[in-house]
């Protein structure tokens, strides 16, 4: 069993945990995070774009992890990845 989570972006840094425990499954979960820097969900035209192409990615397996951040293909995040200006 593949769980797959594209998370939406928030304007604060969010450490997320996530716990998966199904003892009836017969195999092993996988459990996948893909990570980006978004436009603004409340007020960006480019967001509902980004959005619609990030669930496209993670489904083709085609999501690169920071794509629109300073550091595209790593898990390093720029304070400026997550700043919000409204």
């Amino acid at each position: 069993m593949r769980l797959r989570f594209a998370l939406s972006p928030v304007s604060t840094c969010v450490i997320t945990t996530l716990v998966v425990v199904n003892a009836a499954l017969a195999s092993p979960v996988e459990v996948t995070l893909y990570v980006d820097s978004a436009p603004d969900v409340y007020g960006s035209p480019g967001f509902a774009p980004w959005w619609s192409a990030a669930k496209t990615d993670v489904d083709g397996g085609t999501f690169t992890d920071m794509r629109n951040g300073i550091f595209p293909g790593t898990h390093t995040l720029h304070p400026s990845d997550e700043i919000v200006y409204s």
